[in-house]
């Protein structure tokens, strides 16, 4: 053991040797070939819809890694341009992502996508991948369909009467948690707007009484 360990970190210091002694231009080169490796491994191709074509690039040449790291970083600017490409209003196109690409219907198969069966198309199975289900611990959604029945049932049915209990808490919270001054003052805004968020969702979920209970 000790004695791969110990090949290990020579192999390790000459490496970090090499790396150090690279020129820009061959570290350039590296970092495309990680790149390329990268998009070869993360390649969806075989899961495509036939006849689908992928979201064209911003930029030409650039490999589909780039691409699904700029979904990463920029995703609204990805959307609304595929959005706004006139050769996609009425196709399916594909938009790659790192874990699974994303497949962009038009309106005019709606009803064709509300008559599948929930076998064939499953949105709520789509919604726990999406949310990383094994790592998000929502994976009983692929189990149970009671979140879907909640939400349908009892949510959707009253959603106007909870939308006005969130607004009137977050106006309360607001008032209660936010400092009133003329002057500029250092404040941890990520603290207060969670501070926010947690007393609306707890009005919804919980009431009013337990919504204020710091």
């Amino acid at each position: 053991m000790a004695v791969i360990e110990t090949r290990s970190m020579k192999f390790a210091t000459v490496i970090v040797g090499h790396l150090k002694a690279a020129s820009y231009l061959e570290l350039s080169v590296l970092a495309l070939a990680v790149i390329f490796m990268i998009s070869y491994a993360t390649s969806s191709e075989s899961s495509k819809p036939v006849g689908a074509p992928f979201a064209p690039k911003k930029w030409k040449f650039a490999p589909s890694a780039i691409q699904k790291l700029r979904f990463t970083i920029q995703a609204r600017d990805v959307l609304q341009e595929a959005g706004g490409n006139l050769q996609y209003k009425d196709r399916i196109y594909i938009l790659p992502r790192f874990d699974r690409d994303i497949t962009i219907i038009p309106f005019k198969y709606l009803e064709e996508l509300r008559s599948m069966p929930r076998t064939v198309l499953n949105a709520t199975h789509a919604q726990a991948a999406n949310l990383c289900a094994q790592y998000t611990h929502v994976d009983f959604l692929f189990h149970s369909d009671l979140l879907l029945r909640v939400v349908n049932n009892k949510l959707t049915p009253n959603l106007n009467m909870y939308v006005n209990w969130a607004q009137e808490e977050m106006n309360e919270a607001f008032h209660s948690n936010m400092p009133r001054t003329d002057d500029w003052i250092e404040l941890d805004i990520q603290d207060k707007i969670h501070e926010v968020v947690s007393r609306m969702v707890s009005r919804v979920i919980l009431g009013k009484a337990v919504s204020q209970n710091k």
